[in-house]
């Protein structure tokens, strides 16, 4: 998980306060609206209004909790999503959702609205996890507010359907405000009439003539009434427009000329604008931005990573960089510097956490920019950034976004690598949803050739729910598809081997074949595996994990042909070692057939034990918190 999308993005130095707004969002939480809906297209100050809003109130005499979640595309799969919003609410107490994230991450994908109301029932009253700022607050009884940023990338109806469920049943001093591009499908016909939204739209966002006035003098530009209402006309109140305007008026000779002239369709006047501001910035500069646009996402060492062959070496470079920066000690030697100063200057680079780490560019720059890289550099001086960069996220513990990098260049043959390296870890953490996206945006001949990739690809496709009748067929062929390419790269390649290996017997229980074919077929991957105490196993927990799946197979064969004692003793051995290698997903489907058998065996207080146990026993083997982001 990464920390950056939980953190409330830091006020600018030039933030105009926008009381009527702000006002219309008190008076939201004061009438008890369950939705609060911000929309309008980019650029209209939607994430900022939203964050002076909670700054105010956090610092009012009658204060409100507030929790925040950053969305981007990776988070169209109902489990992470479900991860961050309780990530979100935890830190305002880390008690709430601690029960349903166990549940999240512990098997195949959990039916939602059970889960999601004993999140709602952890909301209706203060659980005292841990006595923070924020958990003090919201056990004064001051309302909770969960903000939803960038919601209009939300595509999965699975995530629309649940989040309406959750809005649905939220207690009275609860509420979550939607920031979006577009209006979600969130019943907000039906809210409306029922008095249960508040909507801030477009109209309401623009900037008026006044608040345009007070941001351009911030911006340090005195404007005589008549340009100032000019390009109060012009602009039509978009924050976005009014700032670009800003940058390009700082040098301007004629004030009057440019604001004149800066109409027509909004494209144009973006890029014209944009061409203005970028090429009168230093060359070195101008390489920077230029190289590190490729970057959904950056931060100084990756930076560094990407750029290194363009490092300032020479005291003439540097005195050509610095010679723009008024002040003579100003000392740019390196990303971290660049990147403050492009900051400071207001280029564009927007701080995605309070420590300023992690920074992005504007979205509609970071585009022109991508133009102008195409226009410099070669095809394969681009590739060759790209590179970089997926290294760096690749060592930095986060394959996801290398994954992303590698098929943006497009690079799909390092794209292919790295899924080689990091899918199995994400299949045992059940993320299926990232895992298919990969595939999908793989060239199918690519995805052929990979055996691991294949086999991964098979597996899910048997897996995965509603399991039409033709699941089986394709993912007989694409096991059979893993094989032959495992075959012909003529490499050892263990760990794809033994991927397939254990899932052979799977599909064979699959597609209801004889039980004694499928018992052998166990046996005999059993015996292709190392051992448990082999050092093989010890040093790669996959060997294990194999293992665990193959010894539940065999349990779940035992169970169909009657041997419920032996099956009992073989699910106990293969909950023990998916507990121990992390494999989670047999652990909890021994733990259930366990219980079912005690169940039908009349044992109640048998199976309610072997469940407590388990969930006990889950608990310690999955930490809740986000780790560390690089």
């Amino acid at each position: 998980m990464l920390a950056t999308k939980l953190f409330q993005p830091p006020l600018r130095s030039d933030l105009v306060a926008r009381p009527r707004l702000t006002g219309l969002l008190d008076e939201a939480v004061r009438q008890g609206c369950s939705l609060i809906l911000v929309c309008a297209p980019p650029g209209f100050g939607k994430s900022m209004m939203v964050a002076s809003w909670l700054s105010e109130r956090a610092a009012a005499e009658r204060p409100l909790a507030s929790a925040l979640f950053s969305l981007d595309r990776n988070d169209n799969d109902p489990v992470a999503f479900w991860r961050y919003v309780i990530a979100a609410l935890s830190r305002v107490d880390p008690a709430i959702g601690r029960s349903m994230d166990a549940a999240l991450v512990a098997g195949q994908p959990p039916a939602l609205e059970p889960l999601i109301t004993g999140l709602i029932n952890d909301l209706t009253k203060p659980l005292f996890g841990q006595e923070t700022p924020s958990a003090r607050t919201w056990h004064s009884g001051a309302p909770l507010i969960l903000v939803l940023d960038d919601y209009h990338v939300i595509e999965a109806e699975a995530i629309h359907q649940s989040l309406s469920f959750f809005i649905d049943h939220l207690p009275s001093n609860t509420a979550v405000v939607v920031i979006t591009r577009v209006d979600p499908p969130l019943a907000l016909a039906r809210r409306r009439a029922r008095q249960q939204l508040a909507e801030v739209r477009v109209n309401g966002l623009r900037f008026t003539r006044a608040e345009t006035g007070e941001f351009l003098a911030k911006s340090g530009l005195d404007l005589v009434d008549e340009d100032l209402s000019v390009l109060e006309q012009r602009a039509e109140g978009w924050v976005v427009g009014l700032q670009l305007a800003a940058l390009s008026l700082r040098d301007c000779t004629d004030r009057h000329a440019f604001i004149t002239a800066f109409a027509g369709d909004n494209r144009y006047v973006v890029d014209y604008l944009l061409e203005e501001v970028l090429q009168h910035l230093p060359a070195n500069i101008q390489d920077f931005l230029l190289k590190t646009s490729i970057l959904e996402r950056f931060c100084a060492a990756l930076c560094d990573d990407v750029i290194r062959d363009s490092s300032i070496r020479s005291s003439e470079e540097r005195e050509q960089l610095f010679s723009h920066i008024p002040d003579p000690e100003t000392q740019i030697t390196n990303s971290q510097s660049i990147i403050s100063h492009l900051e400071q200057s207001n280029l564009f680079t927007l701080p995605l956490d309070s420590q300023r780490r992690w920074y992005r560019y504007h979205h509609l720059f970071a585009d022109l920019l991508r133009r102008r890289l195409r226009q410099s550099l070669s095809g394969a001086e681009i590739l060759e950034l790209y590179r970089r960069a997926c290294a760096w996220f690749e060592r930095a513990g986060l394959p996801e976004e290398a994954v992303s990098l590698a098929l943006a260049a497009p690079d799909y043959a390092s794209a292919a690598d790295i899924m080689e390296r990091h899918v199995l870890a994400f299949y045992y953490r059940s993320e299926a949803a990232i895992i298919k996206r990969w595939f999908q945006a793989l060239p199918e001949d690519m995805l052929r050739s990979r055996p691991l990739l294949c086999a991964v690809k098979a597996c899910l496709i048997s897996l995965s729910p509603p399991y039409p009748p033709e699941s089986t067929r394709l993912a007989e062929e694409w096991l059979c598809q893993a094989e032959k390419s495992l075959q012909d790269r003529g490499e050892s390649m263990d760990e794809a081997r033994g991927f397939i290996t254990q899932f052979r017997p799977y599909l064979s229980r699959f597609k209801q074949e004889p039980l004694s074919i499928v018992i052998a077929l166990t046996h005999q991957a059993l015996e292709a595996l190392p051992p448990e105490d082999d050092p093989r196993a010890a040093g790669n927990a996959n060997f294990l994990r194999f293992r665990s799946a193959l010894i539940t197979n065999l349990g779940l064969v035992n169970l169909s042909l009657g041997n419920v004692e032996e099956a009992a003793q073989v699910l106990r051995d293969s909950r023990r070692l998916g507990l121990k290698c992390g494999d989670l997903f047999n652990a909890s489907a021994s733990t259930t057939f366990l219980a079912l058998i005690s169940i039908i065996q009349g044992q109640l207080p048998e199976a309610f034990a072997i469940c407590r146990d388990f969930l006990l026993a889950l608990q310690n083997a999955t930490p809740r918190s986000p780790g560390p982001v690089p």
